[in-house]
């Protein structure tokens, strides 16, 4: 799908006179598509470099966000007790989505801030960032829910993590999952060949 024709074409759409019946529902997908293409296409996959927390990736991000939590907001408006984190609802994400978005924008925007301070003299490319931390997290909640993680036990795996996180205050060694991964690799050596031992 070429991203930009797309969004082209709906905005020629939308903006017909006379405007077409449908009019008001492709909008809302239109706006939709924007937010999702601010968010990642001029955000997270960018080829741009981040220098400076004024920058255009971050502020893209930062209004793609912004669209999620406005229609979340109005929705919570007409009705407080909106359950936005049902595995039923219609009118919004599902809860394992919002989640993902939120935790990739807010980790995102945090780490920006914190290497930009660190490293002044540097810059961040989106690009070259590997979302591995945010598949890890949730692999974590999957384990949790014994391998089946779904709209069903999404909420007990996420609870029974953030326990985990306030209960345990170091890793066991126990499992393969506590393992460090930035372990350095010890070189193989060649054994020297003793003619005695054949």
């Amino acid at each position: 799908m070429q991203q930009e024709q797309v969004l082209g074409e709906l905005f020629w759409y939308v903006n017909q006179y006379p405007p077409p019946d449908d009019a008001s529902e492709v909008q809302e997908t239109l706006a939709y598509l924007e937010a999702c293409s601010l968010i990642f296409e001029w955000g997270f996959l960018s080829h741009d470099r981040i220098r400076n927390l004024d920058s255009e990736i971050l502020q893209n991000i930062t209004k793609g966000y912004d669209y999620f939590s406005g229609w979340l907001t109005s929705i919570l408006k007409e009705d407080p007790k909106y359950p936005h984190t049902s595995s039923t609802q219609r009118s919004f994400l599902f809860w394992q989505t919002w989640d993902l978005l939120r935790i990739d924008v807010y980790g995102f925007r945090a780490f920006c801030r914190w290497f930009l301070a660190t490293y002044p003299t540097y810059f961040v490319s989106p690009l070259r960032l590997s979302g591995s931390a945010v598949e890890s997290l949730f692999s974590q909640y999957k384990f949790t829910a014994g391998g089946k993680l779904d709209s069903v036990n999404y909420t007990t795996a996420r609870a029974v993590h953030l326990i985990k996180q306030c209960a345990v205050s170091h890793h066991s060694g126990v499992s393969y999952r506590d393992e460090k991964l930035t372990i350095v690799e010890t070189p193989l050596e060649r054994k020297a060949y003793n003619k005695k031992s054949v």
